[in-house]
């Protein structure tokens, strides 16, 4: 009942489209996944930039990022070179190198890195 002791149509219409809004938003977001492929980039292909080893910790481990940089193969959002630091038996911290400035950003640690594997779909196209 409504404060005036009518019925309260106007709040049971409310709740009804909004009810009916959420099912069509539902209902939009079961469509197929994005792919790859749907969003191309520009992939680096100049000379990849000196890594900035700008903490201890990153010199420390320089041998990993220059050789990462010599090789050269851009790994994500066509211009980051995945490179995997050991941290233990099956740990690995993965960072990104940046094949553009040599920027170096550091993500956090994976424990069982040898179950992941990234699918070949996932790999960098050239646009």
């Amino acid at each position: 009942m409504h404060v005036s002791g009518q019925p309260a149509k106007n709040s049971h219409r409310s709740v009804a489209t909004a009810l009916a809004l959420a099912c069509l938003t539902l209902s939009a977001r079961a469509e197929a996944p994005p792919k790859f492929a749907d969003y191309p980039v520009r992939v680096h292909a100049g000379k990849v930039a000196k890594p900035q080893l700008v903490t201890p910790d990153l010199r420390a481990r320089r041998e990993n990022f220059f050789a990462a940089a010599d090789d050269g193969k851009i790994d994500a959002a066509g211009r980051y070179i995945v490179v995997k630091l050991p941290c233990g038996s099956s740990c690995v911290a993965p960072t990104l190198l940046d094949a553009r400035t040599g920027k170096i950003i550091e993500l956090f640690t994976v424990s069982g890195w040898h179950e992941v594997s990234v699918p070949s779909s996932a790999a960098p196209t050239a646009a």
